[in-house]
């Protein structure tokens, strides 16, 4: 009970610019709209039909990487724009977050891209010195539409989701999705990505994707409420023109349009 009073509380101060993670928050209003006259944009997630696309057409397009996608072959080629990390949660330690930052940075050298990390992880950040050759910005979850990142912004289940919401925030109308199987259901107690699983920091200091997965059902609830989330995004952006398309393979997310990435880029 406490907690949410906290959360409602806290909520109602974003609203006046004075919540938790304010201050850091605010240097984020310069964005909004800031690419509203390029067109379209990517987001380029990690999962396993990436390994079926070819990506080398996204050289010239403005694009949105997260999680892991560093460890693509194309990434610099690609060089996206802004790199987006989920934030930490238990069982997930400051110390492996850092390592897996460390491992990130080592591919962001030479590039451009400026940083997302949730503004709960600043510490982390500081602390161990990460990321002092890039501009990094952070965002704050359990906010309200319509979508502000210089405020605490829509529910988070995955860091798409934050991607997504940073397109409509900077004013893009065309949205397409990439790298999101959502395929967990398929494949219980194994993850896969589209790079070898030796690629993740995560993985090399023993830490499992499916380790607070209790069973089957859990799982299935938690895609419900990952559904969810997703209609609520496809609704939003109707209200403002922003049309979101799934151009991931085989996808079993099925909230958005299907397009073929070839035919998008007018590829043969």
């Amino acid at each position: 009970m406490l907690r949410k009073i906290y959360q409602e509380t806290n909520l109602k101060l974003h609203d006046f610019g004075v919540g938790k993670y304010s201050g850091i928050l605010k240097k984020n209003k310069q964005l909004k709209n800031s690419a509203k006259n390029i067109g379209r944009c990517f987001i380029l997630a990690t999962g396993p039909s990436i390994k079926e696309q070819d990506l080398s057409g996204l050289e010239n397009e403005f694009c949105i990487s997260v999680s892991n996608f560093f460890v693509h072959p194309l990434f610099k080629k690609i060089k996206p724009r802004y790199h987006i990390f989920a934030g930490s949660h238990p069982p997930i330690t400051p110390e492996q977050m850092a390592n897996w930052w460390r491992d990130a940075e080592d591919h962001f050298r030479g590039s451009n891209v400026d940083i997302f990390i949730h503004a709960v992880n600043k510490n982390i950040q500081e602390n161990y010195g990460l990321f002092k050759d890039h501009k990094v910005y952070y965002y704050s979850g359990e906010g309200k539409y319509p979508v502000d990142f210089s405020k605490a912004i829509p529910k988070i289940q995955t860091v798409v989701h934050v991607a997504i919401y940073l397109t409509m925030y900077l004013g893009f109308k065309e949205i397409y999705l990439l790298g999101c199987d959502h395929s967990w259901l398929l494949h219980p107690g194994i993850s896969q990505h589209f790079y070898n699983e030796e690629q993740h920091s995560f993985t090399r200091n023993n830490y499992s994707e499916w380790s607070e997965v209790k069973d089957i059902g859990f799982e299935f609830k938690t895609h419900a409420k990952l559904w969810d989330v997703y209609r609520k995004i496809r609704s939003e952006a109707a209200k403002i023109n922003c049309n979101i398309f799934n151009a991931t393979p085989k996808s079993m997310l099925d909230i958005f349009p299907k397009k073929n990435l070839s035919e998008v880029l007018n590829r043969p």
